[in-house]
């Protein structure tokens, strides 16, 4: 019985690509080329569901595309500061507007849960809630996004006020639903 000898790809990585090129400085973590690995998987399945929805026109395709594209965006975000620290630093100050894509993620995967799901169709009152939470969602996030850009000292207090808007417009929405 042959014992097959695996290597580790972290130890590859260190020794054969980023890590040590110039004079052993670390530019690059393993952690990040996972991270650039996992966007480029996101990107391609972008593509691929983009062709679906080309092909087959139904929105469900659509909106699980532009899910997965705004969602490799925002992991873009975690490896972008390291990545543009070396190469172009001026783009750095850039960087804060990635996390626009955080509200677009959300809004996309409910919109692909309803027609996934149909829940236009099936069941009425739970779409009625699925869009305004949505909506809701959308419209908050990209307030706290606004504020924390442009309003960096009175962020805290917007985000308390966010996070309860947030707990309490959904738990009215569906008292209101199911009550009425």
């Amino acid at each position: 019985v042959m014992n097959p000898h695996f290597r580790s790809t972290e130890k590859i990585i260190q020794k054969e690509y980023v890590d040590y090129v110039h004079n052993e400085s670390q530019y690059y973590s393993a952690l990040e080329l996972t991270e650039a690995f996992l966007i480029g998987f996101l990107l391609v399945a972008f593509i691929y569901n983009l062709i679906f929805f080309r092909i087959v026109k139904e929105p469900v395709y659509l909106y699980f595309s532009l899910f997965l594209f705004f969602l490799s965006i925002m992991r873009l975000y975690n490896i972008s500061d390291s990545y543009f620290q070396r190469e172009s630093p001026f783009v750095r100050q850039y960087i804060p507007y990635l996390s626009f894509s955080w509200a677009l993620i959300y809004f996309f995967l409910i919109f692909f849960i309803r027609h996934f799901f149909k829940t236009y169709a099936r069941y009425k009152k739970w779409d009625k809630f699925l869009v305004v939470l949505s909506i809701v969602w959308l419209v908050l996030n990209m307030a706290g996004v606004f504020s924390r850009l442009y309003y960096p000292s009175a962020f805290p207090d917007i985000l308390k006020v966010y996070k309860v808007v947030f707990v309490l417009i959904p738990l009215l929405l569906l008292v209101t639903l199911f009550l009425f």
